[in-house]
This record gives C-alpha cells, structure tokens and sequence, in this order.
C-alpha cells in the first residue's frame, strides 16, 4: 500500500470516501513548539542576535507570527492550518495535489466558519484579559475591579483566512514568485514523495522549488518524517540548507504497541543569510 501514498489517484479515492480531519503521525500539540523562535533561528541568526544584543529594537525571525508567511506543504485534511491560526499565524497558504481534498478544505473554511473563530477568540482574549486585570487588584493602589458596564480594551484581531491551492509540490511552482513564503511546513508530505516512482527526481524538484521560495533572509523548512537521519539527510543538499534534527516520541495510543520515534527536520535556507 505505501507505494500508493505518492500517486493522486490514490488520495482523490481516499479523500472521497474518508472526508473527516486525520493528522499524520502526530497533531499539532506535539510540535507546536517548534514554530518558536527557539528552534526558528539558525546559527547565522543567533551570531548575528548576539553580536547586537546591545540593541534592543533587534528582532529575530517570526517573532512576529502574524507576519510570517506560512506554506502548509500536503495539506491533505489536516487542521494544522487552522491551529496556526488560533496561535496567530495570519498569512497561510495550503497546497495538495489533491483536487477533491482542496475542494474539500474550502469548502470546510467557510465564511460562517470564521466568523465564529474569530468571536471564540475575541471572547478568549477578552475574558483573559479581565482575568489578568482582576489578579493584580489589590497589588496596586487606587484599582478597582472593573464592572460589566465599563468597556475592556483588547487587541484587534484581524479575521484573517486560509488560502488553498492545488498544486504538486514535486513540479514547477509557478503560482508563486522566489521568496514568497518565510516558513514551509510539511507533515508527512516528502514522506508520501518518496513513495513514488522516479523518487530522485521528484524530491530533488520539491526540495530545490521550497528552496526557492523562502524568503532569502530567514527563510525556515520544517519537515517532520518517519525516516531516521541516514535515511533523510541525503534528500536534502548540504550547500543550499543547514540542518537541524531533532527526535519526537510517538504518541501514545492505548492498545497499540509502542513504535519508533518521529524526526523533526528544520532546515534553514542559505542563500543569502550571510
């Protein structure tokens, strides 16, 4: 069957029959904390952070998560994007060779889809805000506890929404320009790729197309794979990337046997960092 998993034909057949969300490997929780700018910078970025620390506008990459122009590569259906979403990313692009799944996903983001997301999040953000007023009455002077009247203040939150985009990542990407995206985030997808025929050419397309499109300055890739690092490291070139790996723990799934660790792959582009 696995041999399958790099072919459209076998995923449009799947998408069809199979329409609710299923994460690959693992969701979101287990490596949100990689979209930080703890494992965001490479060592380009963190000389450069040292030797202006003295400076205290400097900014590091994706500290701003709302700016980050985020790639989702194989989307497939799932809710990784909307995740992002929740935790502030606000440019997200989705691309599946699938054309039955795309469909689906715009179709699943509907307009009345955001309008209630983005109430659940003011009403969050408002009520944690109260929240965190309320816990400091008492440690300052003269504050009182705001009444149901008085208006809270919260940040704007912009209704920002997904982007889905046929596309297969191991061709030509002509719908997007060189250096269109900071961040590429791909679960499972290059996984699927090597499953293919003429697997060579393919992840070498894919690669050197996600290649092209970072941002030269910061741009970041991150992969999370099955294959152990002998077994991954030779599809990615030493001269375009610097690479980072690291080992997440299978999750847990009562009644099945405990398996091999996932990779985290974080590949940070070279052009043009130095």
């Amino acid at each position: 069957m696995a041999h399958q998993y790099g072919e459209v034909d076998y995923w449009d057949d799947r998408y069809t029959n199979e329409r609710e969300p299923f994460e690959w490997y693992m969701g979101y929780g287990g490596i949100r904390h990689f979209l930080t700018g703890k494992y965001l910078m490479s060592s380009v970025d963190i000389a450069s952070d040292k030797s202006q620390s003295t400076n205290k506008d400097m900014k590091g990459p994706f500290q701003s998560t709302e700016d980050c122009r985020v790639l989702i590569a194989g989307c497939g259906n799932s809710q990784v994007g909307e995740s992002m979403l929740c935790d502030g990313f606000g440019k997200i692009t989705n691309v599946d060779f699938s054309k039955i799944v795309v469909e689906q996903m715009r179709g699943r983001y509907s307009d009345e889809w955001y309008d209630e997301l983005y109430t659940r999040l003011r009403r969050e953000r408002k009520l944690g805000e109260v929240e965190a007023n309320s816990s400091n009455i008492g440690k300052k002077p003269h504050v009182r506890s705001p009444t149901t009247k008085e208006k809270v203040e919260i940040p704007t939150i912009e209704k920002s929404k997904m982007r889905f985009e046929c596309l297969d990542l191991t061709k030509k990407l002509t719908s997007f320009q060189d250096a269109s995206f900071d961040l590429i985030f791909c679960k499972g997808a290059l996984d699927a790729v090597l499953c293919s025929a003429n697997t060579t050419d393919r992840v070498q397309c894919m690669m050197n197309e996600c290649h092209r499109i970072l941002d030269d300055k910061h741009g970041v890739m991150i992969i999370i794979s099955y294959g152990e690092p002998e077994n991954r490291l030779n599809c990615f070139d030493c001269n375009l990337w610097e690479i980072k790996t690291y080992t997440v723990p299978k999750p847990y799934v009562p009644g099945e046997k405990t398996g091999s660790d996932y990779y985290v792959y974080i590949l940070f582009k070279k052009h043009g960092r130095n």
